[in-house]
């Protein structure tokens, strides 16, 4: 059983966190709950999927588009040096304009934890001035079966370019209201509008799901042994969860309405 669980790490305390990673399993809601804190905190909200699919639609004739395009439609992991040269622009060029950023999507393996570690010591935040240690990992959690409905159930708008979900969750202690348009200029758009993701279809998604299991809990233990690792279990619905991560990034601390824990679930 989950149980709340007081905070023991050693980072954190006090002043609010301008730099995160943003940890967990592909559809739990990583980029969503990125862009809101982000939007809140100005922050610059990086997703590694973002920048991958940005760089195949620049240059899909050439032998390294067509590699990331393949390891996308697969579901397979982007090579390291590739993900490093796009994060590490991004920002050189961008960082400047915030008041620190939120990783979304990466690190993934221990060693890319371990590269981002040590790039963000380095030229990159020294550019833009600032410090590069991270201040919290943040984890977000739900059970596979969970996500793997949430995942298949993913849409995007071909009219406002958004992301929707049309799974509406209710089972075992876990809430999860489907994400549909709200505005009356919208409410045509999931029967005229909404397209699946390429990649989320049954096999890629079971590729996904099944590398992240064999890679997320050394990332998890590299972020533990640095303490500044915070698993937040999802219970409810976007608005409630994204209070609890605000209140947390804000103040630097776990918010007490939030179920936490210092280690993933068994």
């Amino acid at each position: 059983e989950e149980r709340r669980e007081k905070r023991d790490n050693k980072k954190g305390k006090g002043p609010m966190w301008r730099r995160i990673v943003m940890l967990g399993a592909p559809g739990v809601g990583k980029g969503t709950y990125a862009k809101l804190l982000a939007s809140e905190y100005s922050l610059l909200h990086i997703s590694t999927g973002d920048l991958v699919r940005a760089e195949i639609a620049k240059g899909v004739t050439t032998a390294e588009a067509r590699a990331l395009r393949s390891a996308t439609e697969k579901g397979e992991l982007v090579d390291d040096e590739v993900i490093i040269s796009l994060l590490t622009k991004k920002l050189d060029e961008d960082l400047h304009q915030f008041e620190g950023y939120i990783l979304d999507g990466f690190p993934r393996t221990r060693d890319q934890a371990r590269r981002l570690k040590s790039m963000l010591g380095e030229s990159t935040t020294k550019k833009s001035g600032k410090e590069g240690s991270i201040d919290a990992a943040l984890c977000l959690h739900l059970p596979d079966e969970v996500i793997f409905q949430k995942l298949l159930a993913r849409r995007e708008c071909t009219k406002c370019g958004k992301g929707f979900n049309t799974c509406d969750y209710n089972s075992g202690g876990i809430v999860l209201p489907a994400i549909l348009p709200t505005s009356d200029e919208c409410r045509e758009c999931p029967d005229k509008h909404f397209v699946y993701r390429s990649d989320d279809n049954e096999t890629t998604i079971k590729a996904r799901l099944d590398i992240h299991k064999k890679m997320e809990k050394d990332v998890a233990d590299f972020y533990i042994q640095d303490g500044i690792f915070h698993c937040l279990h999802l219970t409810r619905s976007v608005p409630v969860t994204k209070q609890i991560l605000s209140e947390t990034v804000g103040s630097g601390e776990r918010s007490s309405s939030g179920i936490w824990s210092n280690t993933l679930p068994s």
